[in-house]
């Protein structure tokens, strides 16, 4: 699933996954797409995870003219479309339970069961970080830290004035070729163009770097949405939405560059850096390869030598980059979508030098705002309709913006708040679900011997990176920061910390490839789940285990229905549309033979027609074939799920569904709803309902028959694994 990114985010941001294609966020985010310097990710804020939806009234008929099964709960997360009183189940299962939640919070932009549990782990690990009740030697380092980012007015006092040198070294350049030999500088920390991460092309290799474009705008959530062109207006409304809520924060960034003279210039520098930037973020569109040809994503993770990496883009010194950033060793790197390369080269150019220059400072101070001028960064919270932060609050971001603290913090609270039986519960639940999901690719009539035997084998392979990652985090003992009394800054800091991944980044190249690479580069405090291809690997953060999908002495019921059912999700994923390209070792070897891959695409379209019938907006369906991978994800889980709970004597299927609908719970302003034709999941609201008519369970559980709503014929209902509901 989004990557279930994914969730996730909403609003979490870079958190992308190593370099798979399949690294995606749970639920509550906008998948997480291979490969930005931290994982994505992650589930949560509505851009970042793009529900949102808008108003029409109860009943209203679907743009065919007819309405379907279902109509009457197509806007029930809509604030402004709730019925007088709850539905009964079998007419809205979602809205039966979430009913209440959704009247309770009917005036707020944007509700949701998962993001009023977001903030669990910040207040727990805050509190230990503060109160000194837990000591190490790497939780001596992270409180260094906080405690400097807690000084606001020490922070605002030095400003930017530490970070101006840099600035000026970049402004005060005259050429490309200037330009040029500033980032090649041993002595200037910043890689603004070119990000990297450590990857393998399969997990039968040894380690290699990874390679990518460093976005200005976009980011995992996002990703390349803000580039495409729009083809109708419903799209064309939903991406400048997204694109002027992106640009704002660089505005203000050209501000405290004091580069712009009024708001017009600076709204003008952006539309220009957002103009050159499309012309190259466009190639990393990974949708567009997810719709594309069946094996497509697949052949878009490359292997490529130096040499061809050079030849590919030689108008910027990429090799030289990768040089100075220690990640040359080996004898080339991956590439994911790799047309960026050429359409970066074409952008690289004396005739774009001045843009260009001022990109790049503008990229710095992106990469540095969270540790500076806390005023300013308040200030760009308020253009997003955000609130300042507390010095707690600031303190905590600046932490959990470092990859090094970020990991520590999730750590922390993996070890001090849920602890070992919790973790040791989740496996056991994981592996449990895998067991169920082995049965039921047994129980499928249309594979054949040689796919199911692919299938179980990817299964029998999968790595579980469930709240750590596999062999544990890693050694951040060798890490010591600067304090105040020795001069130490917050900025000069967050500087060392980043050379420091940077060395373990380094170290990493030309080992065996590991399952757990992905959480190097991720934050793993990001309410997010998701499935990695290459490395095979199911990955839960602990950012994602809150009380809106587990709690310590939850019934059996609740945790199947919480992290069950998200861990069954994140399995499907391996044989989606995108996953199942890939073999168990991540090689680019698809697991259906090609007699079997027909009865699978023809099983996706039915699903994705089936999506399709489902208005999002008046007049406009759900895009079936956009959120096909999404859908088939939510029905594979919730059919894994269930093969488990059958194995359970005396299971409470109602306890089980109420369960489920609450976890999902959200509801939407109609003032959003353009996000929601951009993303790749269904509303909430759809998703459950649309994936709980295809099960017997759901039927003989409410007694649903042809007069509720959500009676579905039997003909109708699709199932990929095992056998269609009866």
């Amino acid at each position: 699933m989004c990557a279930i990114f994914a969730s996730q985010p909403r609003g979490l941001s870079d958190n992308r996954s190593i370099l798979s294609p399949r690294g995606r966020e749970f639920p509550m985010k906008k998948t997480a797409y291979p490969t930005r310097r931290v994982l994505a990710i992650a589930l949560i804020a509505v851009l970042a995870m793009g529900l949102v939806s808008c108003s029409q009234p109860a009943q209203t008929s679907a743009s065919s003219g007819s309405a379907p099964y279902g109509s009457p709960w197509i806007s029930s997360i809509f604030s402004d479309n709730l019925p007088d009183a709850a539905p009964a189940a079998a007419d809205d299962l979602y809205l039966h339970y979430a009913f209440d939640y959704a009247v309770a919070h009917k005036d707020a932009a944007h509700a949701s069961v998962a993001e009023d549990a977001r903030g669990e782990l910040q207040a727990a690990v805050t509190a230990i970080v503060k109160d000194g009740s837990v000591e190490s030697p790497e939780l001596e380092q992270l409180r260094l830290f906080y405690n400097q980012a807690t000084d606001l007015d020490a922070i605002e006092a030095a400003g930017a004035d530490e970070l101006k040198p840099y600035l000026r070294t970049v402004l005060d350049t005259k050429s490309l070729d200037e330009l040029e030999a500033v980032l090649l500088s041993e002595t200037f920390p910043f890689s603004p163009w070119i990000e990297t991460n450590v990857s393998a092309p399969d997990m039968k290799s040894t380690m290699c770097v990874a390679v990518m474009p460093h976005m200005l705008f976009s980011d995992a959530e996002s990703g390349a949405d803000l580039y495409r062109d729009a083809d109708n207006d419903k799209d064309r409304a939903a991406i400048e939405l997204l694109r002027s809520q992106k640009k704002l924060p660089v505005e203000a960034d050209l501000w405290l560059l004091s580069i712009a003279e009024d708001d017009s210039q600076a709204a003008k520098l952006a539309n220009s850096m957002f103009e050159l930037e499309s012309s190259y973020g466009k190639d990393e569109d990974g949708q567009a390869y997810r719709n594309a040809e069946y094996g497509a994503e697949a052949r878009a993770v490359r292997f490529m030598t130096f040499d061809e990496l050079a030849a590919a883009c030689p108008n910027f010194p990429l090799r030289e980059t990768l040089a100075k950033l220690g990640e040359n060793a080996g004898e080339g790197a991956i590439v994911m979508y790799p047309e960026w390369l050429s359409s970066f080269n074409g952008v690289w150019t004396e005739e774009n030098f001045e843009l260009l220059r001022t990109m790049t400072a503008a990229k710095i101070l992106r990469e540095c705002s969270d540790f500076i001028a806390p005023s300013f960064y308040a200030n760009a919270r308020a253009k997003l309709g955000q609130d300042a932060p507390t010095a707690d609050g600031f303190a905590y971001t600046a932490c959990d913006k470092t990859e090094t603290f970020s990991q520590l913090l999730a750590k922390t609270y993996v070890e001090q708040k849920l602890g070992a039986q919790s973790a040791e519960q989740l496996e056991v639940l994981a592996n449990d679900i895998i067991d169920s999901y082995i049965d039921l690719v047994g129980a499928t009539p249309w594979l054949d011997a040689e796919s199911r035997e692919a299938i179980i084998d990817k299964i029998d392979n999968m790595a579980l990176n469930v709240l750590h990652p596999d062999g544990g985090y890693f050694d951040y003992s060798g890490l010591k920061l600067t304090p105040p009394a020795e001069g130490g800054t917050l900025l000069g800091n967050y500087l060392a910390l980043k050379a420091h991944n940077d060395r373990i980044e380094a170290a990493l190249v030309g080992q065996p490839a590991r399952a757990s690479a992905t959480w190097l580069h991720a934050r793993p405090t990001l309410q997010n789940c998701f499935y990695d291809a290459i490395s095979n690997s199911i990955n839960i953060f602990p950012g994602y285990v809150t009380s809106a999908v587990y709690a310590e002495g939850m019934g059996t019921e609740e945790l199947l229905a919480g992290m069950g059912f998200v861990v069954a999700h994140e399995i499907s994923h391996a044989f989606d549309y995108s996953g199942s390209q890939f073999n168990a070792y991540g090689q680019p070897v698809a697991v259906f033979t090609d007699a079997d891959v027909q009865e699978f695409l023809a099983i996706r379209q039915k699903i994705a027609d089936r999506y399709s019938t489902f208005e999002v907006l008046p007049g406009t369906a759900v895009n079936g074939e956009s959120v096909s991978i999404e859908a088939t994800a939510d029905l594979c889980g919730l059919q894994a799920t269930l093969a488990r709970a059958r194995t359970i004597g005396g299971f409470d299927y109602e306890k089980f569904f109420g369960r489920l609908a609450h976890s999902w719970t959200t509801l939407y302003s109609p003032a959003n709803a353009p996000v929601l034709l951009l993303d790749v999941h269904a509303p909430a609201n759809i998703r459950i309902n649309a994936s709980a008519q295809m099960v017997d369970e759901f039927y003989s559980t409410y007694d649903a028959t042809e007069g509720n709503a959500m009676y579905l014929a039997p003909e109708n209902r699709i199932a990929m694994w095992g056998k269609a509901s009866s």
